[in-house]
């Protein structure tokens, strides 16, 4: 009677029964009316798991190449020695407004310094700035980042706009030690900006 007792407490331990006639030997569990594997004793067959899983890949790999395939924000058609390193473009949907940040870079000899932004298509965007030649002026290799506001309806607006900046050169005078530099030179110089949407 005992070893009866003993072997019905162990099969009771062994087995699980989760509807009347069914029963799994682990490592199976009850599932869908049958027995599928739960080797982790999650409680949940193996098979739901790796589909879960694979899921999870996929939807990664998704958003990877969409990541892959999305165009970072960049100035093209702009002056050799005024150079765009970078530009970044964002819209707050809330206020309806638009930023671009630009960062610029000099690649000449002498100091340059950017009066305005203009953008022909879309004046909200238009910016005037407050200039001097030792305060705001970049010498060669040096870089400023700007920020300018538009008031647009969507980020679309900002996508593939044309920008000018009117600037004043200033060439350094050759042969002297100090820094001098000749009467300042008006450029305009023309580009467009790409926006990724």
């Amino acid at each position: 009677m005992l070893l009866l007792a003993l072997f019905l407490i162990s099969g009771c331990t062994t087995k699980e029964t989760a509807s009347p006639g069914i029963i799994c030997e682990p490592p199976r569990i009850v599932s869908d009316g049958g027995c599928c594997l739960d080797t982790d004793n999650s409680g949940i067959c193996d098979s739901e798991e790796e589909a879960e899983k694979r899921a999870e890949e996929i939807s990664e790999e998704e958003t990877a190449e969409l990541e892959e395939l999305k165009t970072p924000d960049r100035c093209v058609e702009m002056s050799s020695w005024v150079t765009c390193e970078d530009v970044d473009i964002t819209y707050d949907k809330v206020i309806d407004r638009g930023m671009i940040q630009l960062q610029l870079k000099n690649n000449r000899e002498g100091i340059v310094v950017i009066k305005n932004f203009k953008f022909p298509t879309m004046p909200s965007c238009n910016k005037e700035l407050s200039w001097n030649r030792d305060t705001t002026g970049m010498k060669i290799a040096e870089s400023s980042k700007y920020v300018i506001e538009c008031n647009v309806l969507s980020k679309v607006n900002l996508l593939d706009v044309e920008i000018r900046m009117d600037a004043n050169y200033y060439e350094k005078v050759k042969g002297t030690t100090a820094e001098q530099y000749l009467p300042e030179v008006e450029q305009t110089i023309k580009g467009r900006i790409i926006g990724s949407p």
